[in-house]
């Protein structure tokens, strides 16, 4: 990874206002994780068991010296992670994301 990794912390509670802390300038984060989503078409079927939780966390990490994604997250499976991540641009859209300074 280059020092000028971009990064995306996505935190998705079932009920609540899933927030995304973020280096990324907000008018750049659906663009991105579009890219993202598109970058998953033809990846198959993920026989994995999903994680069931109140809360799903997702790490997105980009590095822009090669336009690598890293992914990181505890769903248990890439259907829905990318569920989550599709709903996260549409709420972004309609401003129903509180977005949070990266780092800490």
């Amino acid at each position: 990874m280059s020092d000028t990794t971009l990064t995306a912390e996505i935190e998705f509670p079932l009920e609540g206002t899933p927030k995304v802390r973020t280096n990324i300038k907000r008018e750049f984060v659906s663009a991105l994780l579009t890219d993202f989503i598109q970058g998953q078409r033809g990846s198959g079927p993920d026989p994995s068991k999903v994680e069931e939780r109140d809360v799903y966390h997702i790490t997105m990490q980009i590095d822009p010296s090669d336009k690598s994604f890293y992914l990181e997250s505890d769903t248990g499976r890439a259907g829905l992670t990318c569920g989550i991540i599709i709903n996260i641009i549409g709420r972004i859209e309609k401003g129903e994301v509180e977005f949070l300074e990266y780092p800490y």
